[in-house]
């Protein structure tokens, strides 16, 4: 079990790490030259500091996991399960919202058109 634990620990390691890149990326693109481009990166990382506490908890979280007793061990994996689950759910819907909040045609193209937010969605 402690051999679970620390590829546990690991994975949410690098989520975290990762998130924090993602955070980094979007930060020094600022936000898109267009109206609501500035509410949109507030709400865009708003949302991002949400998700990456979830796996920083997870990580802290089964780090302290008893590797002796498999009943709570088995417990507080499904505690932190569904924790994720929760705040993916929410960060999901938030992220769906800034679609709706911000119409602009001209942000969706700033968004569109950036070589920073191009590298952020793989174009």
């Amino acid at each position: 079990m402690a051999t679970v634990q620390i590829w546990y620990t690991r994975f949410f390691s690098g989520a975290v790490r990762r998130t924090d890149e993602l955070l980094r990326t979007v930060r020094e693109a600022g936000a898109p030259d267009a109206d609501q481009g500035l509410g949109y990166a507030r709400d865009l990382i708003a949302a991002l500091e949400r998700t990456r506490a979830g796996p920083a908890d997870a990580q802290q979280t089964f780090g302290a996991l008893p590797s002796d007793d498999l009943t709570a061990y088995a417990a507080g994996a499904r505690g932190v399960r569904d924790s994720l689950g929760t705040l993916f759910s929410q960060v999901g819907g938030t992220l769906d919202q800034l679609g709706g909040t911000y119409t602009n045609s001209g942000l969706n193209g700033a968004f569109r058109d950036d070589p920073a937010c191009q590298r952020l969605t793989g174009g």
